[in-house]
């Protein structure tokens, strides 16, 4: 999702103004009007970015943008999007660098679900 990806390019510029905050508000309420298999993936990436941001890391809310900034968010994007690379590359990433072990557990609950609506 194009929104996401300028929202994560901004945070790693360290700057975030409340037009950001609105835009990533908006994002949120499409990711929850929405079809996607990942839906509350999104929604936990969102809500982390915001926390951090709040206590100004802004870095750390960059990461935390980067891991579901490419996630399809309807049922057609679901169609062509590359699995594969998501697994080994950005959750890879994610699982390497990030230092909160509690958020990776959420991670790892929050793909499992999105996974078991995959298969349905």
């Amino acid at each position: 999702m194009n929104d996401i990806k300028h929202l994560r390019n901004t945070l790693w510029t360290s700057k975030f103004s409340k037009q950001d905050e609105a835009a990533m508000e908006e994002v949120a309420a499409t990711v929850e009007g929405s079809s996607s298999p990942f839906k509350e993936l999104i929604l936990f990436a969102l809500e982390n970015t915001k926390k951090d941001v709040a206590d100004g890391n802004f870095k750390v809310a960059a990461k935390e943008l980067s891991l579901v900034h490419e996630l399809p968010v309807n049922e057609e994007e679901v169609e062509e999007w590359d699995f594969a690379w998501f697994y080994k590359n950005q959750l890879g990433e994610y699982f390497d660098k990030n230092k909160n072990i509690d958020r990776v557990k959420q991670v790892i609950d929050y793909l499992a679900e999105s996974q078991k609506r995959l298969k349905q």
